[in-house]
């Protein structure tokens, strides 16, 4: 479950990638993370509701992980919610990495730019 979840985000914050940073030239940092905070809220309840609908459903922590994988996965709204909850920790993932890389290259000289990336373990 976990291992679809980060997938359904990873594949997400990929086909986001440029739109956002493109975006991100047009809308400051601030703001951007003001987004992301505000989605990773709505990401949490959502993620709470998925976790407590599961349980009233009759999801039950018995058999193989394949039987439980498919038990959570055979009602529509669990995967629906899935996707939702992934593509928006796909994009909040990317709106913290983008608006922290452009903070940072925004408020260093440009000779120091080697420095601070490899500070932060960003190969360029």
């Amino acid at each position: 479950m976990v291992g679809i979840f980060l997938g359904i985000g990873n594949i997400w914050s990929m086909i986001i990638d440029v739109p956002l940073s493109t975006i991100q030239r047009q809308v400051s940092s601030k703001t951007m993370i003001s987004i992301a905070n505000a989605m990773m809220l709505l990401a949490a309840i959502l993620f709470l509701y998925l976790v407590y609908s599961s349980s009233d459903v009759g999801f039950k922590l018995s058999g193989s992980i394949l039987d439980i994988t498919r038990s959570f996965l055979a009602n529509g709204i669990n995967i629906v919610l899935l996707f939702i909850i992934g593509m928006l920790y796909g994009t909040i993932k990317e709106i913290y990495d983008i608006a922290t890389l452009s903070y940072l290259l925004n408020h260093i000289d440009p000779s120091e730019y080697d420095k601070a990336l490899s500070k932060c373990d960003i190969v360029w």
